[in-house]
């Protein structure tokens, strides 16, 4: 039997989630990552959620950027 094994999920964290929300972004920073629930900012519109810790293994689908990586900057 293989084994699955849980992400580790840290405040800071970029995830990338499997739907997308209304304002079209699939990027999400973490904001909360202690108990049942997982704290999220949408990295579009900065609209904040909790979302259930299983729900939110569901919906993952990568972590893009560690809590200690700098996010990635855009030269304007």
């Amino acid at each position: 039997m293989v084994e699955r094994q849980m992400p580790q999920i840290v405040i800071g964290d970029r995830v990338q989630l499997r739907k997308k929300h209304p304002c079209g972004s699939d990027q999400w920073i973490v904001t909360r990552a202690n108990g049942s629930d997982i704290g999220l900012r949408c990295g579009g519109c900065d609209r904040r959620i909790l979302l259930p810790r299983g729900a939110f293994l569901k919906q993952l689908k990568q972590v893009i950027a560690s809590g200690g990586d700098p996010a990635p900057k855009e030269n304007s």
